[in-house]
């Protein structure tokens, strides 16, 4: 993310004969920080959630896919809504605030789990 807010694409793409879900798809599952999640973060979820048994868990992973299906839906609203609006330096703009945010979220998670 640091590299791309220097020089980040110009938005043309090439259209995926296979659609947004295939690629999506391949997204993920090559995606390393993916597994990352769910060998750290994702199985503390888990474990915690087993303390109220299978229903625990149940909830569990109905709020967490209820919540990336409203996250993601919302940022593919957002992104078709605001296609216009975007160049290189709004993009810089939102690559730089996300590479500030998820630095910040990574240094609270090492500095809680240590504490």
């Amino acid at each position: 993310m640091f590299k791309t807010v220097k020089n980040p694409t110009d938005g043309v793409t090439e259209e995926s004969k296979h659609g947004s879900f295939v690629a999506g798809l391949l997204t993920t599952c090559t995606n390393p920080y993916f597994f990352l999640w769910w060998i750290t973060v994702g199985a503390t979820l888990i474990m915690n959630s087993m303390i109220f048994g299978f229903l625990g868990f149940l909830m569990l992973a109905t709020a967490h896919w209820l919540c990336d299906l409203s996250w993601d839906s919302f940022v593919g609203f957002m992104v078709f809504k605001s296609r216009g609006f975007w160049n290189k330096k709004v993009q810089q703009i939102v690559f730089g605030f996300c590479f500030v945010t998820l630095t910040c979220f990574g240094v609270w998670f090492i500095i809680s789990a240590l504490f």
